[in-house]
């Protein structure tokens, strides 16, 4: 993402600016925000990308970076050590008939931190929500990827009505070792089984006694990025989107996703919802077939050959599933 230059055109959003979100209906533990934009939304005239630092009643600011015109699309990125920067390239195409708002979750990014015990599915599916009111939408879709997808059900869960569409790309609907271990396995297959088994008893002799660091995660990582690696070709364009940051939040919703678990309410989500999954990323295809077989208004897509990036690894095809997904009354 380049950087704003004073010659650059400015825009501001007048209606982002005190506007009131009312709260949802009786039970609902949501929080009532009135959100404001911290900083005014600056838009780069020549490639229509705008940024807003968005300020929330609680204290933090989301950064979020909006992108085309049209019927708005929030977009959930992974992590908990990412941005959501590895989207924008590949998503851009979208632009072309969709508002894209990509956004830092609290504690990530450009984003502020917020306290500790915010950091949960549920606060940043409020989040996401208070982010698309303020830019002036009162329904939107979801396009999440990987951790995203997690926000993504929690805010479908949430405000059902203000969703009109679910995109998850490798997301799953449960953390939960005791559920997700078995599936996991079986996906994997035996070659990679047995990768996975070396890569881990490395890990618990060389690191697992040693303080936390960034090479120490990165060392944890590898073992998931071996349940996950697509097809050889492509694993260098998927290593140059996967840039690590040390965000805030990352220990806290790495423990918070391995206790994360809507398997049971799946069934009431009624929104029409788009499953995209790589044939190779093992922890995902079991969390899509969960999907799959429990969500009522489902459409399911396996991108053979493929792991955790279906938008890189078969990028044409992903993006133009999506885009006639969205585009559908």
């Amino acid at each position: 993402m380049r950087s704003l230059h004073a010659s650059d055109r400015i825009f501001a959003l007048p209606q982002c600016l005190g506007h009131d979100v009312e709260p949802a209906s009786s039970g609902s533990t949501r929080h009532h925000w009135r959100c404001l934009v911290a900083r005014p939304l600056r838009c780069v005239e020549r490639d229509a990308r705008c940024m807003a630092d968005v300020a929330l009643p609680d204290g933090p600011t989301l950064f979020c970076q909006t992108m085309g015109e049209g019927p708005l699309v929030v977009v959930c990125a992974g992590g908990p050590n990412s941005t959501f920067d590895y989207l924008t390239e590949d998503l851009a195409p979208l632009a072309r008939d969709f508002t894209l708002a990509f956004h830092d979750y609290r504690g990530s990014g450009r984003s502020s931190s917020a306290s500790p015990d915010t950091y949960t599915f549920e606060h940043l599916a409020d989040d996401a929500l208070a982010l698309a009111e303020t830019l002036g939408f009162a329904s939107f879709d979801v396009l999440a990827h990987s951790m995203g997808g997690m926000v993504a059900l929690s805010i479908a869960l949430r405000h059902p009505a203000a969703v009109r569409r679910l995109v998850v790309i490798d997301a799953s609907p449960s953390g939960v070792a005791s559920r997700m271990a078995v599936p996991t396995l079986k996906a994997l297959g035996a070659l990679r089984l047995a990768k996975v088994c070396g890569r881990s008893l490395r890990y618990l002799l060389w690191w697992r006694w040693r303080p936390d660091s960034e090479a120490r995660t990165l060392a944890r990582f590898s073992i998931m990025g071996t349940m996950q690696e697509g097809a050889l070709e492509h694993r260098e364009e998927v290593r140059r989107r996967e840039v690590f940051a040390d965000n805030d939040n990352a220990a806290h919703l790495e423990r918070y996703a391995s206790t994360f678990d809507v398997v049971d309410r799946l069934a009431s989500i009624e929104v029409p919802t788009l499953v995209i999954y790589g044939s190779r990323d093992a922890p995902f295809v079991a969390g899509s077939r969960l999907l799959v077989d429990s969500m009522p208004q489902v459409i399911e897509l396996r991108i053979e050959d493929s792991g955790h990036h279906p938008l890189v690894e078969d990028h044409d095809r992903v993006v133009a599933e999506i885009s006639t997904f969205l585009h559908q009354p």
